[in-house]
């Protein structure tokens, strides 16, 4: 919340996290394709396309939790893209197992979201 904070006053944080550490975590939580780890995963969204792919792997099951970072006023903006990728019913066939979230929630959402200026 602090770094988040510090973004909206448009201060320079160093990151506190290791990138490749967060990469690495995120393959191996991906691997277990245990539905607890979900959450996890969700939490992950804005470090790239693995933990969409493995979000994307639990179809619906793993849908409210993307939506949840995506409407989070908290989340920070890599996050919310990840999880408005994940969401996307169009990209590719990968996304068949998202067909039960209903697309036309997932189509009003997006024109909610603020764009970038």
């Amino acid at each position: 919340m602090l770094r988040d904070e510090a973004g909206r006053r448009g201060e320079i944080v160093a990151p506190l996290e290791d990138a490749e550490f967060i990469f690495r975590v995120a393959r191996v939580v991906a691997q277990l394709k245990d539905p607890q780890a979900i959450p996890a995963l969700a939490g992950a969204l804005g470090t790239g396309f693995t933990v969409i792919d493995a979000l994307v792997e639990f179809g619906a099951q793993a849908a409210p939790r993307a939506l949840a970072v995506v409407m989070s006023p908290q989340s920070v903006k890599s996050a919310v893209d990840d999880g408005l990728r994940m969401l996307d019913p169009h990209p590719s066939d990968r996304h068949a197992k998202l067909a039960s979230f209903v697309e036309g929630d997932i189509l009003a959402l997006k024109k909610d979201i603020p764009k970038e200026k």
